[in-house]
């Protein structure tokens, strides 16, 4: 995730006409540096035109003494959270000093709201100017790419596709992650999960969290192996800039919604991340778990091809790989790319969050 805003918002929003500089965090002996911070801010901000803070950051890298000069110098303070699924407390302290708390996440609305955060739920979004439609002729035509880290419910599901006989493509510097093989024994596998077993704490105090925790005790105990099939056919990750190429070339992309290990529940948590709209922007064939959140930003089987279940997965890719589908398939990913430019970018949510600051 390393300078994606770069290439999402940041970008777009240049495009467009807007003047916007980055700031980092700054550190002292690795330590989070409050002064400098606020000074690194402070000398960036426009004399001229009304100022906009876009923080992505949680309470390790803002404070609320920042957010305070901020607000008496008229700055208008936006805060974009992308774990609020996993993780909201990670702005507890700062979260009701924010004018716009956005968060992709309806179900911990609640909770935001008892740390005075002034909410507003949207999805992510993905900028169509870099984003863009860049298929190669030569590219394989029979494969299932997955771009991203192979993990937990995504291991299962690459898996059975490889078992069913279909040809896979895994762009990822991991094959396999550590942390999917049994028997690392309850106590440490939740001290790896969290880092720190504060985190184990605070995520047992909402459901989301306690269901991401049960979820992972189950998949320590299951005897079975979990590690990606060893017939997958493993490529380097794209860079951001080969990103659109890989992406509009392959036939089927497959993405999960599913949060971390919680398929092995009875109602998993879905998490609608980056990836469902960077790859449905480059007029990519998106394959995703159906969810209510998902169907309410794309139209299924006209803009993005959604399953509920193994089979219907499994239907569904044999169906679009058939050579006698080729231009059902391209209408959708065409679709796909019409439905970001008008419903999906960066523009589109900054627009939204102006109305929200209007009101």
């Amino acid at each position: 995730m390393h300078q994606w805003h770069d290439y999402h918002f940041v970008d777009e929003w240049q495009k467009s006409g807007h003047t916007v500089v980055t700031v980092n965090a700054s550190l002292t002996n690795d330590i989070f540096d409050e002064k400098k911070t606020l000074l690194s801010i402070t000398s960036k901000l426009s004399k001229k035109t009304s100022n906009l803070l876009f923080c992505t950051t949680g309470d390790d890298f803002m404070s609320v003494g920042i957010l305070k000069e901020l607000k008496r110098l008229n700055v208008a303070l936006v805060r974009l959270a992308c774990d609020d699924l996993s993780v909201p407390f990670k702005s507890k302290s700062t979260a009701k000093f924010y004018d716009v708390y956005w968060t992709s996440t309806p179900e911990n609305v609640d909770i935001l709201k008892s740390y005075g955060a002034n909410c507003l739920v949207m999805p992510f979004a993905a900028n169509p100017y870099h984003f863009n439609f860049k298929p190669i002729n030569d590219f394989p035509k029979n494969v299932i790419g997955f771009i991203g880290t192979p993990y937990g419910s995504r291991v299962r599901d690459l898996n059975t596709f490889i078992e069913s006989g279909f040809n896979v493509q895994i762009y990822s510097r991991t094959k396999g992650l550590a942390f999917n093989k049994p028997n690392l024994g309850i106590l440490n596998y939740l001290k790896l999960r969290s880092k720190q077993f504060k985190y184990v704490l605070d995520s047992m105090s909402f459901s989301s969290g306690r269901s991401l925790i049960y979820s992972s005790i189950l998949n320590r105990l299951d005897q079975n192996e979990f590690d990606i099939n060893h017939i997958a056919d493993y490529l380097d990750p794209p860079s951001f800039d080969n990103f659109p190429i890989i992406a509009s070339s392959l036939p089927i992309s497959y993405g999960s919604t599913i949060l971390s290990n919680t398929d092995m529940l009875r109602k998993p948590l879905h998490n609608i991340r980056l990836r469902e709209f960077e790859i449905t922007s480059c007029g990519g064939c998106h394959l995703v778990n159906r969810s209510d959140l998902l169907m309410d930003y794309f139209e299924d089987s006209h803009e993005i091809v959604m399953y509920s279940s193994k089979d219907e997965m499994l239907d569904k890719a044999e169906y679009y790989m058939r050579p006698e589908n080729l231009t059902i398939r391209n209408k959708i990913a065409q679709a796909a790319r019409r439905r970001v430019i008008s419903d999906h970018s960066w523009t589109c949510r900054l627009d939204k969050i102006q109305d929200y600051l209007d009101q």
